[in-house]
């Protein structure tokens, strides 16, 4: 992460979690497909998990920064 705070840690894929991540990837592909829907996974260059902003108990953020030339407006998320 380029940005490290002292929260921040900056961690190191194994290639046992690439190989996780890759094994959970091509699933989700496959349940998105089965529903007729077609999808592209993008290449993810840094993420990151950040408190929200408001109350101590507020909920997490998960900030992803793909590698891509589409816009926000182009990528959809959905809520996990």
């Amino acid at each position: 992460m380029a940005d490290e705070t002292p929260s921040q840690q900056a961690v190191e894929l194994t290639d046992e979690l690439r190989g996780w991540i890759n094994e959970q990837l091509s699933i989700e592909v496959k349940r998105i497909e089965s529903m007729g829907s077609k999808c592209l996974p993008i290449p993810v260059f840094d993420f990151c998990t950040e408190a929200a902003d408001g109350p101590a108990d507020s909920s997490l953020v998960h900030v992803i920064t793909a590698k891509t030339k589409y816009g926000e407006t182009e990528v959809v998320t959905a809520p996990t």
